[in-house]
């Protein structure tokens, strides 16, 4: 029974045996960050949608209630001044989520950097 062929340090060969185990290794880690992304964006999807149902529900009931309590000549002012305030909230909201997704980080960053680094080792070149 012959054994596999081994490369010799050094050699071609084992240059290239390391570099595809370097580039398998670093696939599995990009699966696994896109598994971990795909999760983490899923579990948020549904608990914005729960939140949302409920928040609706909510005001809807607000609206309604106020409404019957107020005397039909405040009704006006109170529809007006709850339209402002919702259409104020949205936009500081709108405001807030653009701020948040201009600094959110970059998605496979981690796996990037290590690809860098990786390529600056191979390749002998000082990375800063």
């Amino acid at each position: 029974m012959a054994s596999p062929r081994t490369a010799r340090p050094g050699s071609l060969r084992s240059m290239l045996e390391a570099l595809a185990a370097l580039f398998f290794t670093r696939a599995e880690l990009m699966r696994i960050e896109a598994d971990e992304q795909q999760e983490r964006l899923v579990a948020n999807i549904m608990l914005l949608a729960g939140a949302l149902i409920l928040f609706f529900a909510a005001l809807i009931s607000l609206l309604l209630f106020v409404m019957l309590v107020l005397p039909p000549s405040a009704r006006v002012l109170a529809a007006g001044l709850f339209t402002l305030g919702f259409f104020l909230t949205a936009f500081s909201l709108l405001l807030l989520l653009k701020r948040r997704m201009a600094h959110a980080p970059k998605a496979f960053a981690l796996t990037l950097a290590e690809v860098k680094k990786d390529w600056h080792a191979v390749s002998g070149k000082e990375h800063s």
